[in-house]
């Protein structure tokens, strides 16, 4: 009996890798991020993810938490900016939980997409952490970020906040 109990834990860990869209066209570092990301309770989205989300009814809150003049030079349209750095990892400070709770609203069943420069932020992750400890149960860090979400965009290369996203 153990042994079956031990063939079908195997067989669905082994299936664990192949969920999800394009799971096998993922790049190396995506099993790793997913692994943390399930840890601090929020999911990880791709690009396509993000368009079939925004395609998908009310649209997410999108937060870009790069620095301001980062936001000002271009982001997803509808994103709102609150700045997340290195130092939020050890815990937010009371004004920075109270703002990210006033951005977020009373909501917690609301898509929150959280994102970054690129895959290799940690900002994106730090803050989307911090809103799942909030009670936030549908929390996404789109992991590619601005400059993944740019690439995938139609249009101009320097289109800035004018673009349109990706699946509209």
């Amino acid at each position: 009996m153990a042994r079956i109990a031990v063939c079908v834990a195997l067989f669905w860990a082994c299936l664990i890798p192949c969920q999800g869209v394009g799971a096998q066209d993922r790049p190396g570092w995506w099993a790793d991020a997913a692994i943390q990301a399930e840890k601090d309770g929020y999911s990880l989205i791709d690009a396509a993810e993000l368009a079939r989300l925004l395609d998908a009814g009310p649209p997410p809150f999108l937060l870009d938490v790069r620095p301001d003049y980062e936001f000002a030079a271009g982001s997803l349209p509808g994103a709102v900016n609150l700045e997340f750095d290195l130092g939020d990892r050890s815990g937010l400070t009371p004004e920075k939980r109270a703002r990210l709770g006033e951005l977020l609203g009373p909501d917690t069943a609301r898509p929150v997409v959280v994102f970054c420069r690129d895959f290799q932020c940690l900002r994106s992750g730090i803050a989307a952490k911090a809103a799942a400890r909030m009670g936030y149960a549908r929390v996404f860090r789109f992991i590619e970020g601005y400059r993944g979400w740019r690439e995938t965009a139609p249009g101009d290369e320097d289109c800035g906040q004018d673009c349109a996203a990706p699946g509209q």
